[in-house]
């Protein structure tokens, strides 16, 4: 009869080798937007669309849950209608537009009001944790320049980290690459390799 004698340590030292795919440790505080998820169902309806992808069921189930998710839950009215052409869907009402408009300008001034007061009152974290949040608030409700726009305006901050630069890049290929634009992500991720092997 085998004895297993390994100690406690040694297992979960095991376990921990054995187990694929460890998040880094900013995992928990990386932004979930936008998220790639929905990039996969949206470029999966428009191969179907497109004739590139055949023999597919159909797919208006998904494209009612596509649009549900962008307009519901992540109210970006600027992916719709990028959308809006290449799959066919219905233009928007403009009284909704207009609603989900007037509540990004609320939320956009909140989120600069809480800039301004960490930059009076607070330090440079505090600062830089406010600015993250507006940058993630657009990669998930606004268009693709204006996410890339307030990712540009973290990394503009003094006194930025480089782990903190690296993560800012990161999350702005992500933008680039749900959006499409290859070309900006390549760019954006060769900058992270200048401060990955310099």
């Amino acid at each position: 009869m085998d004895v297993d004698d390994a100690g406690p340590e040694k297992k979960q030292a095991e376990s921990k080798k054995k187990s694929p795919g460890q998040p880094s440790a900013a995992a928990e505080s990386a932004s979930k937007y936008p998220k790639m998820d929905l990039a996969q169902r949206i470029h999966k309806l428009l191969m179907v669309t497109t004739g590139k992808l055949e023999g597919e069921a159909s797919t208006v189930a998904l494209t009612e849950e596509v649009k549900k998710e962008i307009l519901e839950e992540l109210e970006n009215p600027a992916l719709y209608r990028t959308l809006q052409e290449a799959l066919g869907w219905p233009p928007l009402d403009t009284d909704t537009v207009a609603k989900i408009e007037e509540k990004h300008a609320e939320t956009l001034k909140q989120l600069e009001k809480k800039v301004e007061e960490a930059k009076e009152s607070a330090g440079d974290m505090e600062v830089l944790d406010a600015r993250l949040e507006i940058a993630r608030f657009a990669a998930k409700s606004c268009d693709k320049d204006m996410a890339l726009e307030m990712y540009d305006k973290v990394l503009d901050l003094p006194k930025l980290s480089t782990g903190k630069t690296i993560d800012a890049l990161m999350e702005s290929a992500r933008v680039a690459s749900f959006h499409g634009d290859l070309k900006k992500n390549a760019a954006l991720i060769e900058r992270v390799s200048g401060y990955c092997y310099s």
